[in-house]
């Protein structure tokens, strides 16, 4: 119940970052003269595009990993047995790859936000060069770190969740 509760709060949180910026886009498509072409950025809404760019990536990944979360927690809550054959070959895979890249995925987000904030607050440096490198690094290693268990059928039941069934593949990712 306690991961069902935290889940919601996150989704919640998640949902505000990415409604904010969906709002953003239609605002700017009825005054297009203010845009600077950066995924829809408003220049009058006081923000650095690459700080748009990183907190809308950490908010779309964090969304997706508590979704993922949410769903395993009520799956058993309401005492579904990841064992049956059904789970085991269909959710479960599903579940344990989602759970793997989204989380993955919101770490990563996670440091280049802290490798931002350094650039910004130490070096007085922005980062906007880097957002291609930043979004190529956390979708791919995230991509790479949840395809190859897939491929290798180790996501499966591992107690109340499905992810990595063997234990030393937990430790590698």
């Amino acid at each position: 119940a306690c991961s069902i509760a935290t889940s919601s709060l996150s989704i919640l949180g998640s949902s505000f970052i990415i409604i904010s910026y969906v709002m953003l886009l239609r605002r700017n498509k009825s005054d297009s003269e203010s845009r600077t072409g950066l995924a829809g950025f408003h220049k009058s809404a006081q923000a650095n595009p690459t700080e748009v760019v990183l907190i809308l990536s950490v908010g779309f990944s964090d969304f997706f990993a508590s979704l993922t979360k949410f769903f395993t927690s009520s799956l058993a809550l309401h005492s579904i047995h990841w064992d049956r054959t059904d789970f085991q070959s269909d959710i479960c895979e599903v579940l344990g790859f989602t759970e793997q890249f989204f989380t993955m995925s919101a770490n990563i987000w996670v440091l280049f936000i802290a490798v931002y904030l350094y650039r910004l607050i130490v070096n007085k440096r922005d980062s906007l060069k880097y957002v291609t490198i930043f979004q190529l690094t956390a979708w791919g290693l995230s991509f790479v770190s949840a395809t190859i268990p897939l491929f290798q059928n180790m996501f499966g039941s591992v107690g109340p969740w499905c992810w990595l069934m063997i234990p030393s593949a937990q430790w590698i990712l």
